[in-house]
């Protein structure tokens, strides 16, 4: 059989339109020309090339096989080829049909680009309907020499394709013939993507290439066998993959079936596989499909560009899904955690009757529903859709709500400002109606000084106030005013309550006392120094218990300063890992032989189990009080603790910040009164609480939980 003219531009013609990388003229790219001629155009003159393929010892058959026959053959394909400038694949579907095996999988298309595609407008594609977009990281030349390429337009099309939100891939189009040359190739690529995102896999490139002569370049005349190309495409992936990437290799449908071995390949890395047809009946496995490269896509500076269909597996959605609420007022909110693999989640409500409603789906991981008056159950599934269908997992749990009515019979007395300040100032309003000689400013930057302040202000019959760090507020000065207050007590050092407020307070009149250590732990042992001082004066009993609580987070002390202050004992710090500082150590080296108990407050993620065996010299007995969270926390210490908590008053507040539960623990230990904390969705502990206690009046401390009561 004689390789014409015909049949040989046509197999270059197929080659070119592979992938951009080779569609170029000797003129258009002459880095090409490394040991031989540049690669020859589509529109190129062939010459026939019998005598010179005899020369090199190839036969003609054997370069014959790179011709997919398909192509001509394809109607459809045609008409591309005669619509080729027209702008815009506006319906995908009309142009190409898919095998039955993908009808489950999300179809997404795209394109793949280089240098030679010109300027591009990534909007624009995306606009068009395009999700992703393969960009070429450099070649190798086809000549003897093999020179490595860059694709000099790499890193702006990376960039602004990620910009207009497209996912991105990368490709490197080789003519590597033996393993080194390969991973000089893989190594080229990772440095030109390292730092950058990557949604979609790095892919090895290979397929032939000819002069414009018709002569094969390099990968064709070192005639490797079938096994050695697929070792050559899992080399490269592999090697890929282990610097953390996807990868997958891509050539055209004459090779997948003849020149690679693509069962060394399939089922273990991408394959992306090039047939211009409208319909390609290739039996191997493939994720990707590169239909066409002859059309114009809008934003693209150059009238051919290569377009792809990516086939995306939709599955079930499977992953536990597990419901949680809060109620806000009127409203109530369902959040959950999101499953990787779900493009969506409905939400079902299950009234009083049984019967059961979708109220609708969302692609977050919350919705706000308007609260109901009756008991309803709530739950969730995920789904996904595709090719008309609908795949849906399991449910999550299944949540029952009713609105809380917990103060039902009793009197409600909110405590609240616009913020922690104001709130402050109310609370001190109703527990010093009368004025009071002294005040406690604490800042509102630090529970640990807000905390440790209670049982002193308790002893000074003086309300906590809250300030910021830098500057008294206006409504601050004037409750200090309003309570006509002599003696003012700074908790903490300057970087928590500064120097210039204190010298400002003291040019005022007002006699200032600073307590502050160089830390929260120092300022603590300090403030129960000063405490037991101030109860020996007043005639009261001296500490004989200590509490301690984490001095890294809040959420245990919440309810803890008006028992502190009820039973005459002091609050002290230690860290997670159960140390103190040398301030504690003096207090506790101190008071030795005079404690009857040392209660730590907290489960072992708090504060750990080593803490007992670290304080078991300092009290004979030590006893650890804790729950499963803060909330549970907040129940037990006021249960352990009943019997000091005598009143028929409940005070409850935000278990999600400190400010309103400390400024308002000296009120609580004047009303004999536990502080409960809770926070919409976690309300059973407050509620069980309270049903028990059926207290007469309510107290809350800030706006927070005034509408869960």
């Amino acid at each position: 059989m004689s390789i014409g003219k015909k049949i040989l531009g046509t197999v270059c013609a197929a080659v070119l339109s592979i992938q951009a990388a080779a569609a170029v003229t000797a003129a258009s790219e002459k880095d090409y020309n490394t040991g031989g001629a540049a690669v020859v155009s589509v529109d190129g003159e062939v010459q026939d090339t019998s005598a010179a393929l005899e020369k090199l010892g190839i036969d003609e058959d054997y370069a014959e096989k790179y011709l997919d026959e398909n192509v001509d053959q394809d109607p459809t394909y045609t008409k591309l080829i005669s619509e080729q400038g027209k702008v815009g694949l506006t319906n995908f579907s009309s142009l190409v049909s898919h095998q039955s095996r993908f009808n489950s999988f999300n179809k997404i298309y795209g394109i793949d680009v280089s240098v030679f595609n010109g300027n591009i407008d990534f909007n624009q594609v995306k606009k068009e309907g395009y999700s992703f977009v393969i960009v070429r990281a450099g070649a190798r030349g086809y000549g003897s020499a093999g020179t490595l390429i860059d694709d000099s337009r790499f890193a702006e099309h990376v960039d602004n394709a990620h910009k207009a939100g497209l996912m991105v891939g990368v490709y490197f189009y080789t003519q590597a013939v033996n393993k080194t040359e390969v991973k000089q190739e893989a190594d080229y690529t990772l440095k030109k993507i390292a730092g950058r995102k990557l949604e979609l896999p790095v892919y090895f490139d290979i397929e032939p290439a000819y002069d414009v002569s018709g002569l094969p370049g390099r990968l064709v005349r070192a005639r490797l066998s079938k096994a050695q190309k697929a070792e050559l495409c899992d080399y490269f992936c592999t090697y890929i993959k282990s610097k953390g990437y996807d990868a997958g290799m891509t050539s055209f449908y004459s090779w997948f079936y003849t020149d690679i071995d693509m069962s060394k390949l399939e089922n273990k890395h991408d394959i992306w596989l090039a047939h211009y047809t409208s319909y390609t009946n290739y039996g191997g496995q493939f994720n990707m499909w590169q239909f066409a490269s002859t059309r114009k896509v809008p934003g693209v500076a150059s009238p051919n560009t290569d377009q792809d269909v990516r086939y995306v597996e939709v599955k079930k959605p499977t992953g536990n899904i597990t419901l949680n609420y809060a109620i806000d007022g009127d409203y109530l909110y369902l959040a959950w955690n999101k499953i990787s693999n779900a493009q969506g989640y409905s939400v079902y409500r299950k009234d009083g009757s049984g019967k059961v409603t979708k109220i609708g789906s969302t692609s977050q991981a919350v919705t706000a529903l308007a609260m109901r008056d009756d008991t309803c159950q709530y739950y969730i599934q995920a789904y996904n859709t595709c090719g008309g269908q609908t795949y849906y997992s399991s449910n999550s749990n299944v949540v029952t709500i009713s609105k809380p009515k917990i103060s039902d019979g009793a009197k409600k007395i909110v405590l609240a400002g616009m913020n922690e300040f104001t709130t402050a100032t109310a609370v001190s309003k109703q527990a010093f109606p009368n004025g009071s000689y002294s005040v406690v400013l604490a800042s509102n930057t630090s529970f640990a000084d807000a905390l440790a302040a209670v049982p002193l202000a308790d002893g000074l019959s003086a309300p906590i106030l809250l300030t910021g760090p830098q500057s008294l507020q206006q409504d601050t000065m004037n409750e200090i005013k309003r309570l006509k207050a002599h003696s003012i007590f700074i908790m903490g050092g300057t970087l928590v309550v500064s120097q210039a407020m204190e010298d400002e307070l003291k040019r005022q009149g007002y006699d200032v006392f600073r307590i502050g250590g160089a830390t929260r732990f120092a300022t603590a042992a300090l403030v129960a120094e000063n405490t037991d001082y101030v109860r020996k004066n007043n005639g009261k009993s001296q500490a004989k218990e200590i509490f301690f609580v984490s001095g890294e987070n809040f959420a245990d002390a919440l309810s803890l300063g008006n028992i502190a202050a009820r039973r005459n004992a002091n609050i002290l710090y230690m860290t997670k890992s159960a140390q103190f500082d040398d301030k504690t150590q003096q207090y506790l080296e101190k008071m030795k032989g005079k404690l009857t108990n040392i209660y730590i407050v907290g489960g072992p993620l708090a504060i750990s189990e080593n803490a007992e065996k670290v304080l078991a010299p300092y009290a004979p007995k030590i006893t650890r009080i804790g729950g499963v969270n803060r909330f549970e926390t907040s129940v037990k210490l006021n249960e352990t603790f009943a019997s000091d908590l005598t009143g028929d008053a409940l005070c409850t507040t935000t278990g999600l910040n400190f400010p309103d539960a400390l400024a308002g623990g000296v009120l609580a230990a004047s009303l004999k009164a536990p502080v409960v904390i809770a926070d919409n969705g976690y309300t059973s502990w407050l509620e069980s609480y309270s049903n028990k206690r059926k207290p007469k009046t309510i107290y809350v401390f800030g706006g927070i939980t005034k509408d869960i009561i």
